[in-house]
């Protein structure tokens, strides 16, 4: 069973075509904007994503084994994004340019991870947390310059 999240930038045609082809399958489901995705996520075996940062942060907290496809252009920041958490073993991810429906059925039919790797274990997931040190360490550093400069 799957769900595709179309989004709203997809052009009409692309979307109709989608729904025209879901409406022969019952184990389909098009959808064009999702307000709270968390549901969708927590019931995924699977995700295959674009890499905006939230989106990516949102499979990674529910540690879900994703394929990102990033978008290159305009920007290469979902790109750069992809290709680290993609070396660190959190995600794997293929460029539009190698996207097919062969590279998608290929990794929808691998085995996948044992157990999906948690960010957590990787990242510092706990920026709040640090935020209060971080702050005192930037205003020790303007302190610091401000009476250098006296």
């Amino acid at each position: 069973h799957g769900i595709l999240v179309t989004g709203p930038q997809m052009p009409e045609a692309h979307r109709a075509e989608f729904q025209r082809r879901a409406a022969a399958r019952r184990d389909m489901r098009i959808l064009e904007f999702v307000t709270d995705c968390r549901p969708v996520l927590a019931k995924a075996d699977r995700v295959i994503c674009m890499g905006g940062y939230n989106t990516v942060c949102e499979v990674m907290a529910y540690c879900k084994p994703a394929l990102v496809v990033p978008r290159v252009v305009p920007r290469t920041e979902q790109l750069i994004r992809a290709e680290r958490l993609s070396r660190m073993g959190l995600i794997d991810m293929v460029t539009p340019d190698q996207l097919s429906a062969d590279t998608i059925s290929n990794w929808l039919a691998s085995p996948g991870p044992a157990h999906a790797t948690t960010a957590a274990s990787r990242i510092d997931m706990h920026g709040t947390r640090r935020l209060p040190g971080l702050l005192e360490e930037a205003m020790t550093s303007v302190r610091e310059v401000a009476h250098a400069g006296a």
